[in-house]
């Protein structure tokens, strides 16, 4: 998957100010052999970065992807980040909608469904409940954690009762290191030593 800005951001990823979250597989450490990626992060020009998603996969067919944002969120945007989040491009969801035009009324329609969602545990502890919604091949939630700061998720292979995250303690599995700060130059070195060329 390549690496995405919706801003456009053509000088740098500035990191954000906030802790970013991963999946968590319940492993005191990532295994090397599952492969964790930086996939994407919205940013206007030259500002800090708002919003990451990082992936997470162990092996074909089972892929998690846990974006961190700290805007705040009601729930109707935070539905709608989740389908982005499975439909825009970062989950390789086998049944998408084509053309583009149906992708986005498909996000619409699973943000505002309210059929579709259900209350989900928390992913963290200490985190409030937040919603899931099991669709076609995939399934979405999200939760707000602490400092105002939300998660959400977006997973193929991993049911929802497994939905749990934890703080990035560990860069070595990533491709980069999303914390800091990179020039596009140092993304893209990293994208192709690690193959991430789709």
């Amino acid at each position: 998957m390549p690496y995405m800005s919706s801003a456009a951001s053509a000088n740098a990823y500035i990191a954000p100010t906030f802790d970013l979250y991963e999946f968590d597989d319940g492993s005191p450490s990532p295994a090397p052999s599952a492969r964790r990626r930086l996939i994407n992060w919205q940013a206007l020009v030259g500002k800090t970065t708002f919003e990451v998603v990082l992936a997470w996969s162990p092996r074909p067919g089972v892929v998690v992807t846990v974006g961190t944002s700290d805007r705040s969120h009601e729930r109707k945007w935070l539905r709608f980040d989740c389908a982005v989040q499975a439909l825009g491009g970062d989950l390789p969801v086998p049944a998408r909608p084509e053309p583009a035009a149906a992708v986005h009324q498909e996000i619409d329609r699973i943000a505002a469904a309210d059929d579709l969602w259900r209350p989900l545990p928390p992913m963290f502890p200490g985190a409030p409940e937040g919603e899931a919604a099991e669709l076609e091949g995939y399934a979405i939630g999200y939760c707000h954690l602490d400092k105002g700061t939300a998660v959400t998720v977006a997973a193929i292979g991993i049911p929802v009762a497994r939905f749990r995250v934890r703080h990035v303690q560990d860069w070595g599995p990533y491709d980069i290191d999303a914390s800091k700060s990179h020039t596009l130059e140092e993304l893209d070195r990293a994208r192709r030593e690690h193959g991430n060329t789709e």
